[in-house]
């Protein structure tokens, strides 16, 4: 095997399988420990300072590729860390230090091993009666200033007042030189914001203390790449945070955690999917640490109390107070970040998702309603590829394999009658018969697996027309009205939009089976209470005719109503000029009267 294309052996487990780790490239990290290469094999060099933004990623580095790396562990035997967060002076500075010894990074701590020696002081006391005066901080000093010490002094540029970067720098400077190149120093600074007399004494110092500098500034993408874990997420967080321009490794890692928790969680209660979407998860996991800085939590998909608030204020037209100006404020931020990082928006995922990051867990009714959202997502899945197969073997073939491509289609509607449409099925047979073969058969098939759906009226209506009447004993009887209780009062009053208790799925299909003389007989027997109740009488009937151009049950009415508007107005001169005013060119011109003359003659 070519070295170049050798794969790192390390891996992880993700659900049940293990799953290799890739060999990634880290340009910017490798030119780093390049650096550190150079450093600790440079005797005289004793101070190096690793310089970046806030949140860059700097001290995570030392930590797990200094501090914890076989590479360069070979270099020292005891390491510290510490932070000057707020220390103002050298001695806290040196007793931090030496209270955070370690053994090659591993422990003990001094502190664990401190009670050892105080028992021991005890001990030789008692038996030769010398009380020996030693300080384990001071021993473990020496040991480590002889035997190899890596001290990492974070956060320099937070010091407290009272500590000059003089002190810091003398310190760092003092204790490499006297351990004769055993001891090495590494400062990690933001060196923007070392400012005033700081930066002063920083800058004039720098040639004679510090040996080696290294700004630290990979992309996202590559810490994400060296530092986040799992093989289903590093990229898709490098990506998010590439999109964010952050190289905050601290919050890329905890979006990592949220998401692997999650999947543990749902694991646990027979709800760990294979496709469980992790990107929708880590995207869904970045908003909700960024809420509070950006936003308010209540802006996050599946937040009930954060519905409606962007579309309320909308449609404000009053004046807005100043806690609605924030609050749609932080709303606009949280839409342009969701935008920036790809964030798709409502899906059944955001309730699990909000419950979770926010509650730390998930009420057994949400989880219930996502088992069924997720075994719905499953059904449409295999259904979609059992129409893809069906479509390529129609439309992407040459063979002869029509009575093949039946067979399947067979399959397709007894397992998914629920999710073909009497369209798609129109069409597929169309294609079956092309091919040769009867098709009407499928509707046997389609409607058998619908048996147990509720369709309504309307569907059954108008499945009528379509389906070969050997099969239309298949459908539904029609859930319809007593001639007794149609009226289509309520009807008209329904269609132009008055109040009206009229019930489509049970009138309409009975108010379809009237002809135009019965709408004719009605309305020419229309009490006058009624007509006031429809005034303009005739406006109401422009609005059911108007719908003639619909396919259904109201199209149908409409075309009868328009059939007896025409009846209605060749009857008598006054009723022709009442449709001809509501309903212009609905009439055919009039004959002109007869001249008295010719009818003489």
């Amino acid at each position: 095997m070519n070295p170049e294309e050798s794969v790192d052996t390390e891996t992880e487990e993700v659900g049940e399988a293990i799953t290799p780790r890739k060999n990634r490239d880290w340009v910017h990290l490798n030119d780093c420990k390049e650096q550190f290469r150079r450093f600790f094999q440079a005797e005289e060099s004793g101070v190096f300072v690793l310089k970046g933004e806030y949140g860059c990623g700097k001290t995570f580095f030392i930590t797990e590729s200094i501090l914890k790396s076989e590479e360069f562990q070979r270099y020292f035997s005891f390491s510290s860390r510490i932070s000057l967060f707020g220390v103002n002076t050298l001695t806290a500075l040196e007793e931090t230090a030496m209270g955070s010894l370690r053994y090659a990074e591993k422990g003990p701590d001094v502190e664990s091993v401190d009670s050892g020696f105080s028992a021991a002081q005890k001990a030789l006391k008692k038996a030769i009666g010398i009380d020996l005066q030693f300080s384990v901080r001071s021993l473990l000093w020496a040991i480590a200033s002889n035997l190899g010490f890596v001290l990492v002094i974070d956060d320099v540029d937070r010091k407290g007042d009272d500590l000059s970067m003089k002190e810091i720098l003398g310190f760092a400077t003092s204790i490499t030189e006297q351990s004769q190149g055993k001891t090495k120093v590494i400062i990690v600074a933001n060196e923007g914001k070392i400012l005033g007399k700081d930066k002063i004494e920083w800058d004039q110092l720098r040639e004679k203390f510090i040996d080696f500098e290294f700004t630290f500034a990979p992309t996202p993408k590559e810490l994400a790449n060296a530092f986040i874990d799992s093989e289903n997420l590093y990229e898709v967080i490098g990506d998010i945070f590439q999109s964010l321009n952050s190289r905050n490794i601290r919050a890329m890692r905890k979006v990592e955690r949220h998401v692997l928790n999650l999947r543990k969680f749902l694991g646990e209660r027979t709800l760990d999917y294979p496709d469980l979407p992790f990107d929708e998860a880590a995207r869904y996991a970045t908003l909700f640490l960024l809420a509070g800085r950006d936003y308010e939590i209540s802006n996050l998909p599946g937040s009930l109390s954060g519905e409606g608030v962007h579309d309320l204020f909308d449609f404000l037209d009053t004046e807005r107070t100043p806690e609605q100006e924030q609050r749609a404020e932080r709303r606009n931020r949280f839409d342009h970040t969701a935008r920036k990082i790809g964030f798709s928006g409502h899906s059944f995922w955001s309730g699990i998702f909000f419950s979770f990051f926010v509650h730390g867990s998930v009420e057994e009714k949400v989880l219930e309603e996502s088992r069924g959202a997720l075994s719905d997502l499953s059904l449409r899945e295999r259904h979609n590829k059992q129409r893809d197969r069906i479509d390529r073997m129609a439309h992407g073939s040459l063979r002869d394999n029509s009575r093949e491509l039946k067979t399947e289609l067979e399959k397709l509607l007894k397992e998914f009658a629920e999710l073909v449409s009497a369209k798609d099925l129109k069409s597929y047979i169309r294609v079956i018969e092309g091919l040769g073969l009867e098709g009407e058969s499928l509707w046997k098939i389609w409607l058998e697996g619908r048996k147990d759906l509720k369709i309504s009226n309307g569907a059954i209506y108008m499945l009528r027309d379509a389906v070969p009447s050997k099969y239309r004993s298949l459908l539904p009887e029609l859930d319809i009205a007593d001639p007794g209780e149609i009226n289509p009062l309520r009807f008209l009053c329904h269609i132009d939009n008055r109040v009206s208790d009229f019930n489509e799925e049970r009138e309409l299909p009975a108010l379809a089976e009237w002809t135009s003389e019965q709408w004719v007989n009605w309305l020419k027997e229309l009490p006058e209470e009624d007509e006031i109740m429809l005034y303009p009488l005739l406006g109401a009937l422009r609005e059911a005719v108007q719908n003639k151009v619909m396919q259904g049950m109201k199209g149908d009415i409409a075309r009868v109503v328009e059939q007896a508007m025409i009846s209605l107005g060749n009857e008598n001169p006054a009723n022709r000029w009442r449709i001809e005013t509501y309903f212009p060119g609905l009439l055919q011109p009039s004959e002109p009267p007869e001249d008295e003359s010719e009818r003489s003659e």
